[in-house]
């Protein structure tokens, strides 16, 4: 008889490590769903596979203010989409700012849709300047943010396609909730 709880003891012990060292995609421990061409998050972002000329390589749960994230990257641009707490965006960009401002690296001024965004010079790849620029996006009530990192040299419309491809994404996705 005393056996016997120990036995289920260590049998329960084995199922758990068991389930825990089992592979599992990351997106289903951490709020991710699969659907048709991408992945839902239990906060409403969806992560289409591809948006744009980028393919999405990663997806991240909660941290700080961000419910949710999506990051994308081709040859040329790498961006992050990311869902923040109801009236976060713009603490976070105003946080950024001052990060990257104190950092060294320059505000410059973007071009098309660059310039409703914040852009920053950080540095150089060879000749090449490298970019990155945030933009605040607020569709039905949710803020989100879209982070891109890109070369000046890379043509300008390819940055703008991606930034329409983002809120046009984002607004089917609040059209069907």
């Amino acid at each position: 008889m005393a056996g016997q709880p120990r036995a289920f003891l260590v049998a329960t012990v084995l199922a758990l490590l068991a389930a825990c060292l089992m592979p599992k995609p990351s997106h289903a421990v951490s709020g991710w769903r699969d659907e048709a061409a991408g992945l839902v998050h239990f906060s409403g972002l969806r992560c289409p596979n591809r948006i744009a000329s980028l393919t999405r390589t990663d997806t991240t749960s909660a941290f700080g203010d961000m419910l949710a994230s999506c990051t994308y990257q081709s040859a040329d641009i790498h961006a992050v989409i990311g869902i923040m707490e109801p009236n976060a965006v713009v603490r976070a960009l105003h946080t950024l700012e001052q990060n990257y401002l104190s950092s060294g690296f320059p505000l410059v001024q973007g071009e098309a849709a660059s310039s409703i965004g914040l852009t920053f010079a950080v540095g150089r790849i060879g000749s090449r300047e490298l970019l990155e620029t945030m933009w605040p996006i607020r569709v039905g009530g949710n803020d989100h943010i879209l982070w891109v990192s890109h070369r000046h040299e890379v043509d300008r419309q390819e940055v703008d396609t991606l930034y329409d491809a983002v809120v046009q994404m984002l607004r089917a996705a609040q059209a069907t909730r």
